[in-house]
């Protein structure tokens, strides 16, 4: 899926999104793109974790781990009932 501008900015209006960034000395250098209410295989009240990319240099350093972590916490103030992975197909 190629994520071209308009794209993107239609996902950054979008009230049940929402992406944190992950930095190093005030620069980004991951993501994590999450849906606040987003069902699976019609099972209600979930949260999506979407996206998660970093830069190369970033890896290794625990900052997956540590945005993961927020969005699960932001997950149980939001009351949702499980928090699902979308994976991209890479065959």
């Amino acid at each position: 899926r190629s994520y071209n501008e308009a794209i993107v900015r239609a996902e950054l209006n979008d009230t049940n999104v929402r992406y944190f960034f992950a930095l190093t000395n005030e620069q980004r250098v991951g993501y994590l793109k999450v849906k606040l209410n987003s069902n699976l295989n019609n099972e209600l009240n979930g949260f999506e974790l979407e996206r998660i990319y970093f830069l190369q240099e970033a890896a290794g350093r625990g900052l997956g781990k540590k945005l993961v972590n927020h969005a699960f916490m932001l997950a149980r103030q939001l009351g949702r009932q499980y928090v699902w992975l979308n994976v991209m197909d890479s065959s």
